[in-house]
């Protein structure tokens, strides 16, 4: 479990850090929940102006609500454009949840977006870092490594981005796309065997565009 929470009657401590710990009244926290809830179903129903402003009020009122801010990015995706807004509050999240993997993936993700690939693998480099100490069983943290090395990928820096698809892959064995794309790299380095080996895997988990590439370039 990543945060403690312990109650006392209308506060409770919530201890997001070694260093911090913050008071919280109890009738923030359950109006942060409420409306947090009430923007989920907003997402659902792909109504994102309103989703972006329930938690931007739950934010407002508990700072320390972790889900207001994750689904303030789940809510971004419906439309892009609010990405700038959604990164401001992800970076005001950070200083509170200052180990917390997630915040920089989606920090990372909105950086690769804008093709900041730079600030991207700073931020992606931060969330492998963190998710060693939180735990790397989370679903999302092959994906840490696989952006990462999409960043290097892009960057042509193919020695990199195969280290990063190699421990995704370690994480998730089936990681289709990370097998597509570590062949890719091996093709890059003159590796065509492997590639080739890779690719026959990735088609194998189910990956249309590894059966385009062992057409094209490994069949004899």
């Amino acid at each position: 479990m990543r945060h403690i929470i312990f109650l006392f009657l209308f506060l409770f401590t919530i201890k997001l850090s070694a260093q911090k710990a913050y008071l919280i009244n109890v009738e923030d926290r359950n109006k942060a929940i409420e409306l947090t809830n009430t923007a989920i179903a907003c997402i659902k129903e792909k109504k994102q102006a309103k989703a972006i402003s329930f938690l931007l009020e739950s934010i407002s009122i508990d700072s320390t609500y972790r889900a207001s801010y994750i689904n303030l990015y789940q809510a971004a995706l419906l439309n892009k454009q609010s990405f700038d807004q959604v990164l401001t509050f992800l970076n005001k999240g950070k200083k509170i949840f200052h180990d917390d993997d997630e915040f920089y993936f989606y920090c990372g993700e909105i950086y690769r977006f804008y093709s900041n690939l730079e600030m991207a693998i700073q931020e992606y480099t931060q969330a492998t870092k963190y998710a060693k100490v939180n735990g790397e069983d989370y679903y999302l943290v092959p994906y840490h490594y696989f952006n990462l090395g999409n960043c290097f990928l892009t960057k042509k820096d193919f020695l990199k981005a195969l280290e990063n698809y190699k421990y995704a892959i370690k994480l998730n064995p089936d990681f289709a796309a990370a097998y597509v794309n570590k062949g890719t790299c091996l093709k890059m380095l003159g590796k065509n065997e492997e590639a080739c080996k890779d690719w026959e895997t990735a088609v194998q988990k189910g990956s249309m565009q590894a059966k385009k590439y062992l057409e094209k370039y490994c069949t004899k």
